[in-house]
């Protein structure tokens, strides 16, 4: 099922809290992916988990997994009268458990059985025998024990009264959009898009994730191995977007808490420190991170700490300058419109991103520290001329860092970019050869060679490449044209000697006798 319909609303992208409960080896999430990737993967129990896939053989990074077709597949459609009826629904503060297009997905996820009596003309459904597919992914319990006001009020204005669904199993079909659906949207928050898998939706969350997915343009769901994987080892995908995965641990378990409905315990956010809050160890020069029990800045606390590999924890006094340079940092930081709606109030007399940049990294703390990073962006959003320079920074720091793999393909690629548009510029063109190069490595090993923005670094580290062959022709041929120049040159004025020498000789020749 597939509406290629327009939207304005975008999808927020929610990955499954996999199912719990069930006999693994007859459900039929469990029969489908015995049939149809039993070689890749195997369904097991997790306590606290439900169902969970772990791999059946031991996997390389860049490694597929597997490749799923989605089971449902829904795109928004702003002119259907249904849609106009949420719309105004939406408008009207009804529906406030969930997105609008989560109702949408649920509308378009029963039968047509279920949908008629409909007081507004009817629109896509599927079939019976997908939608109870569908009914097997998870939804929490308590979710669907009693319909919400809004799900009453979606049924109560678009049904006569004891017409249209169960609400009972429309509110189970909403939870399972809620909890397992995969964006499919275009990115630039068009068309608002999605759809679920059945595999797919066991896969767990991780804040240091050992696999990456992606759509291609059929919408079917691809999975690598981003990790060396062992046979038998649980597989997991980030729920957090790029930038959230680079966020404190308070910060992720805080989205994951709102949006999923759990406390994440993944081995980043139970690890013992923040390897988000990095800062130079006072004593070895070292990476050092605050521990996790360490509040944001604050060295007052009985277990505010900083940790370094190598030396252990320092010492207060040689923890409370980085804590506090950290403090005005976040604080600054924190005001920046990605994690307000609205500037705070002392915004007029803030000081600059370089500033409060240039303070920070004069105390200690690193370019992995996700304020640092932070600081950095803005600065190359003050001053265009550093944008380079920055990236390049922001780049370097996440390298090595196996969880940032992602970002640290797109910043290599953004830099590639902003390197190219100084075509002119030899040594420019050079570097963003090596950073498209960097770019298109990462992105091969996380999603594949079929993989959109793959191709696209490649397709620019190609293009840079014959930019410089390109330069290097035009100044061959202009060496050669200004060496014929020379040579022609030369040549006249060894021809005009030769005519003036003779002239000379004829004029002093004495005249000629009779």
């Amino acid at each position: 099922l597939k509406f290629q319909l327009a939207c304005s609303l975008p999808l927020h992208r929610h990955l499954a809290m996999v199912c719990d409960g069930g006999d693994v080896s007859t459900s039929v999430i469990g029969e489908h992916v015995a049939t149809y990737h039993g070689d890749d993967v195997t369904v097991s129990e997790a306590e606290g988990k439900g169902r969970i896939l772990l791999a059946a053989n031991e996997l390389e990074p860049g490694e597929r997994i597997m490749l799923e077709y989605p089971l449902v597949e829904v795109v928004a459609n702003k002119a259907a009268p249904a849609y106009v009826i949420l719309t105004r629904l939406l408008e009207e503060g009804h529906l406030v458990a969930a997105p609008l297009l989560f109702y949408w997905s649920a509308l378009c996820t029963l039968t047509a059985h279920e949908v008629k009596g409909a007081k507004c003309a009817v629109w896509p459904t599927i079939s019976l025998g997908t939608q109870l597919q569908a009914l097997e992914l998870h939804a929490p319990s308590a979710s669907c024990e009693t319909p919400t006001k809004s799900t009453q009020a979606v049924a109560a204005a678009l049904w006569p009264e004891g017409e249209g669904p169960n609400l009972a199993r429309f509110e189970r079909i909403l939870q399972v959009w809620i909890y397992n659906s995969f964006d499919q949207s275009d990115g630039d928050g068009s068309v608002g898009a999605g759809g679920v898998y059945l595999a797919a939706s066991m896969l767990s969350h991780s804040c240091a994730p050992n696999a990456a997915w992606h759509l291609d343009e059929a919408n079917n769901f691809n999975l690598h191995a981003r990790a060396d994987i062992e046979e038998g080892q649980e597989i997991t995908i980030p729920y957090l977007s790029i930038a959230d995965l680079c966020l404190p641990i308070p910060d992720r378990r805080a989205h994951l808490q709102s949006s999923k409905d759990f406390w994440c315990s993944c081995e980043r956010c139970t690890a013992g420190v923040d390897d988000t809050r990095v800062f130079m160890c006072r004593r070895c020069g070292g990476n050092a991170c605050a521990s996790s029990s360490s509040p944001e800045g604050g060295s007052t606390g009985s277990d505010a700490s900083i940790v370094c590999g190598k030396c252990g924890s320092l010492t207060a006094a040689e923890a409370e300058p980085l804590f506090t340079a950290e403090a005005q940092l976040c604080r600054w930081a924190r005001a920046r419109p990605r994690f307000r709606n609205k500037r705070s109030e002392v915004e007029g007399d803030a000081p600059s991103a370089a500033e409060v940049l240039g303070a920070a990294e004069s105390v200690g703390l690193l370019g992995m520290h996700w304020a640092v990073d932070e600081a950095r962006m803005a600065v190359a959003e003050e001053a265009p001329e550093e944008e380079c320079r920055m990236l390049r920074l922001r780049a370097q720091a996440y390298k090595s860092v196996p969880f940032a793999l992602a970002k640290y393909a797109r910043l290599s690629l953004n830099l590639g970019r902003a390197l190219a548009c100084k075509g002119a510029e030899e040594a420019a063109l050079r570097e963003a050869v090596e950073w498209f190069s960097r770019a298109a490595s990462a992105l091969l090993t996380l999603f594949g060679d079929d993989d959109p923005e793959h191709q696209e670094a490649a397709k620019l580290r190609e293009g840079a490449m014959k930019q410089l062959m390109s330069n290097a022709l035009t100044r061959g041929r202009a060496a050669s044209t200004q060496s014929a120049s020379g040579d022609a040159e030369t040549s006249k004025g060894s021809a005009e000697g030769q005519l003036n020498g003779r002239r000379k000789h004829k004029a002093w020749s004495p005249p000629a006798t009779r």
